[in-house]
């Protein structure tokens, strides 16, 4: 295998000149529609994104980070006395905050209004085109539940999802999704292991093309006390060149670190897949987790 990353986006949180060339390759792959960037936040009131947008901003790191919260804000796994249970999200029904760590997702637009944050982060962001997808203000991983599948499928697979896909009509497989996330412990030491697969584009009920991206962003599995490998080594992803035809015959490895930013782009012209080894990672996908994904073959 080469351990070329070249042909594909790969970036690091740290690292200036890679995100800026991870937002010019959101550019080139999705249009206008879609930015993306990373960064940090020191006790900052975050303003919402432009009209008509919404952002999702993804935890990569934390420290003694809380974010304020007012009677109505939404949280997907908000629980205790502080709220009530109103669908699809319970509802805050006193002022308060949450701490927000690694993993957590923050979304903000017109409706939902901006972010008041305390304390410091590390985050990854994408900013899109808002639809009547009902997002909640926060999403809390720690309390979301397990449900094992795609790229874990094993048993305690921590695939926990923090943007789930919205249902969809028959005949709009997007329907008001533009950003599905969920976070998940890709391991080689569980039975069944991840899977090799791929994603392909997706076509609108109006007939338009959505080129697809899935983004791993990779965290550190100290914040939720997840297991070691055992003798897997660093965690890596497999990109697959040509899984159409070559299956997985032809392929190059990428190593991770928590921070790491992958890219597997599927358009009309550059198809890839990938299998995701020993990374913990949130798994962000663009239009959305909205077309099965299909397995590769060897």
């Amino acid at each position: 295998m080469s351990t070329s990353t070249s042909e594909i986006p790969v970036g690091h949180v740290t690292d200036a000149a890679s995100i800026r060339a991870l937002e010019t390759a959101y550019r080139e792959i999705h249009g206008p529609e879609v930015s993306v960037t990373a960064g940090t936040w020191s006790n900052e009131a975050i303003q919402p994104p432009p009209s008509g947008k919404t952002a999702y901003r993804f935890v990569v790191s934390s420290e003694k980070a809380h974010l304020s919260l007012e009677p109505g804000d939404r949280v997907r796994g908000g629980i205790g006395a502080a709220y009530e249970d109103v669908d699809p999200h319970p509802a805050r029904i006193s002022p308060g905050a949450e701490e927000v760590w690694a993993g957590d997702a923050l979304i903000s637009n017109e409706k939902l209004g901006s972010l008041d944050l305390s304390g410091s982060g590390v985050y990854f962001e994408v900013i899109t085109v808002s639809t009547d997808y009902p997002a909640p203000k926060l999403s809390l991983l720690r309390n979301l539940s397990d449900h094992p599948g795609g790229c874990a499928p094993y048993y305690e697979a921590f695939r926990r999802e923090t943007i789930p896909p919205a249902p969809t009509t028959s005949g709009d497989p997007v329907g008001s999704n533009r950003v599905n996330e969920h976070t998940l412990d890709m391991r080689i030491d569980r039975q069944p292991p991840p899977t090799r697969h791929h994603h392909g584009t997706v076509t609108g009920a109006d007939g338009r093309v959505y080129n697809h991206t899935e983004t791993a962003v990779v965290l550190p599995r100290s914040v939720y006390g997840r297991p070691h490998v055992g003798n897997g080594g660093a965690g890596h992803a497999v990109i697959y060149r040509d899984p159409l035809n070559k299956g997985s015959g032809d392929s190059f490895t990428v190593p991770l670190t928590p921070g790491s930013i992958v890219v597997t782009p599927s358009t009309t012209e550059r198809l890839y897949g990938h299998c995701f080894e020993n990374a913990f990672a949130m798994l962000v996908a663009i239009p959305g987790f909205v077309v099965p994904y299909e397995l590769i073959q060897e």
